[in-house]
């Protein structure tokens, strides 16, 4: 098994915005392996970048807003966009890569996993859509960790 960072992100209190840390969750309580560390973030922070060393792989689970709801996407990201903007909560997917590429000099491999949401307004829980393709993302996401 892959020495494995989870990081699921997104606002839970924002409906279908929430499936990185519904995924993250479930599999914490899968894995209590020390192979496996998950972690749930409203976004992502340049700070997770610094122990990326650490793991074979890091996983980032986040929910998709185009496209049929509950698609799942799995993608392997080999190089990250470095901007010139200055750090602040606008950090996204790109400049995480870029900055563990400053601190790391091999990265571990890193996949963005999404699955498509619907309903993005506020309150808590997902859209029927997207509880429906929870199975199927449990099973993408554990082949990647074994």
């Amino acid at each position: 098994m892959k020495k494995t960072l989870v990081i699921g992100y997104g606002n839970p209190l924002r409906g279908d915005d929430g499936v990185g840390w519904v995924l993250a969750e479930e599999l914490e309580k899968k894995y209590s392996l020390p192979q496996v560390e998950c972690q749930m973030s409203i976004q992502l922070v340049p700070e997770m970048a610094a122990r990326f060393g650490e793991f074979d792989q890091v996983l980032f689970i986040d929910a998709a807003v185009s496209g049929n709801p509950g698609y799942i996407s799995i993608n392997e990201v080999k190089k990250g966009h470095a901007t010139e903007k200055p750090l602040n909560h606008e950090f996204d997917f790109d400049e995480m890569v870029s900055f563990a590429e400053m601190f790391h000099p091999k990265i571990p491999k890193l996949t963005l996993f999404t699955v498509t949401g619907s309903d993005f307004s506020f309150g808590a829980g997902l859209s029927d859509d997207v509880v429906a393709s929870i199975p199927e993302a449990m099973s993408a996401l554990e082949n990647l960790i074994n």
